[in-house]
C-alpha cells in the first residue's frame, strides 16, 4: 500500500476487465473508494455521475485482522479492509442478487451504499505528515495519562505507608505511656514513707522485746 502502488494496480486491474474482459478481485483499504483517483479512474468522480456498473464493494462481516513480522506493524489494523472487485455487467448484477440473501457479507454497488453501511470513513484522511502528527499527539495523550495513573498510584501507596507508619507510631506510644505509667507507680510505692516502729528508737535499735 506504500507509494503510488495502489495507482497502479488500480489501473492494470481496469485495463484487463475494460480491455480484455478479465475480472478483478483486490483487498484494500476502505478509504480507497472515497480517494478521488479511484473515483477518476473508475469513471465516477464528476458531480452527479452515476457509479460504474461493472464494479461491485463487498463489505466481510467482521474486519479482517494481519499478522505482521516482528516489529513491522501495528498490533491492531490502522484501518478495514473491503473487496473491490471488477466484473463484466451481467455478472456485477448476478453477484448482488446472490449476496442480498447472503446474511453477514454485504455486496454494495455505490459509495452511497458504503457511506449508509459505515463501512468506509466519513472523515476526510489526512495526508502522512498530518497522520505522523497525530499519532504523535495520541502518543503523548496516552503517555501523559498512564503517568497520571502511575502518580495516583505512588500517591495511593504513599498513603498506605503514612497510615501504616501512623498506626506504628500510636502503637508505640501507647507502649510508651503504659509503662511509664507502670514506672510511675512503682515509683511512688519505692518513695512512699516507711511507717516507725514503736519497738524501735530513732535510729532503728530495737528498745523493748517484742515477746
Amino acid at each position: 500500500y506504500s507509494g503510488d502502488h495502489k495507482e497502479r494496480c488500480i489501473d492494470f486491474a481496469l485495463d484487463g476487465l475494460r480491455g480484455a474482459g478479465r475480472p478483478f478481485f483486490l483487498l484494500m483499504p476502505n478509504y480507497v473508494a472515497t480517494k478521488e483517483y479511484w473515483r477518476e479512474k473508475v469513471g465516477c468522480s464528476s458531480v452527479g455521475s452515476a457509479d460504474p456498473d461493472d464494479i461491485v464493494y463487498i463489505v466481510p462481516p467482521s474486519p479482517y485482522e494481519y499478522d505482521h513480522p516482528e516489529g513491522t506493524g501495528h498490533a491492531d489494523p490502522p484501518f478495514s479492509s473491503i473487496w473491490f472487485c471488477g466484473l463484466m455487467p451481467d455478472a456485477a448484477k448476478r453477484a448482488k442478487d446472490l449476496y442480498s440473501s447472503s446474511g453477514g457479507t454485504r455486496l454494495g454497488t455505490s459509495l452511497q451504499e458504503l457511506r449508509e453501511w459505515e463501512a468506509v470513513p466519513v472523515a476526510k484522511r489526512g495526508n502522512p505528515r498530518q497522520r505522523r502528527k497525530m499519532r504523535k499527539l495520541m502518543a503523548a495523550a496516552q503517555n501523559a495519562a498512564t503517568g497520571e495513573r502511575d502518580i495516583g498510584e505512588r500517591r495511593l501507596d504513599d498513603r498506605g505507608k503514612y497510615s501504616a507508619i501512623s498506626k506504628s507510631c500510636a502503637r508505640i506510644d501507647k507502649q510508651a505511656k503504659g509503662e511509664h505509667s507502670k514506672g510511675s507507680l512503682l515509683g511512688g510505692l519505692g518513695n512512699k514513707k516507711k511507717k516507725r516502729s514503736i519497738y524501735r528508737d530513732e535510729n532503728g535499735v530495737r528498745k523493748n522485746k517484742r515477746f
